[in-house]
């Protein structure tokens, strides 16, 4: 589905519409102006209100606009509007619009910490895998509440088995470390590793004492490596089956439990 272009089968489906949204779009590049489109069509068919005046003055939706009418939330939006297209072609418009309301829930709790190209990402892949959440609404629901609402999911998960917690504890250390440093550090890191294991190799060797060549050792470790990836396969295999269960008993309608969009502004 990723080569698939929407855009261009509504262009010659709705040629009127297209031209009443781009004559909103100001000049740009190719790319600009097609992901302005997205845009707007976004705000025409997403369901979130791009006006919360209820018949008063215009009161933009700092969703889309912030308080000088510039646009706000852009990456986000833009993706919004590739789903809504791709429900259009694929004629299940509700599921993207639901999609899309669950976004804008996410948004309402967060505000501030609303990490827009997180979550951009998040609703490309529900995009690119469109038939198979359209298809599988429990793990459509599981996964948005895993992107969006991290926070209010934990509580009702069952604990991660030991081997999955260890190795998450293991991924956020070596990702903190290397933020400490950058390329260069590890360079000449390796240089002086590189000079010390030589110089230890020459003491071993002048007392005659056996030791492990490099080739056994990376075989060995590449082969208690592919073990523990295989022990963490299986373990992730079995704790997403009871997170499934799960999700089905306890979190099937937390998705809804929210009120309405006007009243959380």
């Amino acid at each position: 589905m990723k080569h698939i272009r929407p855009l261009s089968a509504f262009k010659r489906s709705n040629p009127k519409t297209y031209a009443l949204a781009m004559s909103f779009v100001d000049s740009g590049s190719k790319k600009d102006r097609e992901n302005a489109f997205y845009r707007i069509y976004a705000r025409w068919y997403s369901g979130i209100p791009w006006d919360l005046s209820d018949g008063g003055p215009i009161q933009w939706n700092p969703f889309y606009f912030d308080k000088t009418n510039q646009e706000v939330n852009r990456a986000i939006v833009t993706e919004m509007g590739r789903l809504l297209l791709a429900g259009w072609y694929y004629n299940v418009q509700p599921f993207t619009v639901e999609v899309c309301g669950y976004i804008y829930k996410s948004y309402l709790k967060k505000r501030e910490a609303f990490n827009e190209l997180e979550f951009a990402d998040k609703l490309k892949h529900i995009r690119e895998n469109i038939g198979y959440y359209v298809n599988n609404p429990n793990d459509l629901k599981l996964y948005v509440l895993e992107s969006f609402f991290p926070d209010e999911l934990a509580p009702m998960l069952p604990e991660k088995p030991e081997v999955l917690q260890l190795l998450e504890v293991a991924h956020k250390s070596e990702q903190e470390e290397k933020s400490r440093h950058d390329k260069h550090y590890y360079f000449n890191l390796t240089c002086e590793q590189e000079a010390y294991i030589e110089h230890l190799h020459s003491i071993l060797k002048e007392n005659c004492i056996p030791f492990q060549s490099f080739e056994d050792f990376t075989a060995e470790r590449e082969k208690q490596h592919q073990d523990f990836i295989k022990q963490c396969i299986e373990a992730d295999r079995a704790y997403r089956e009871r997170v499934r269960k799960t999700a089905q008993f306890k979190i099937g309608d937390m998705l809804t439990q929210s009120s309405t969009i006007h009243s959380q502004l």
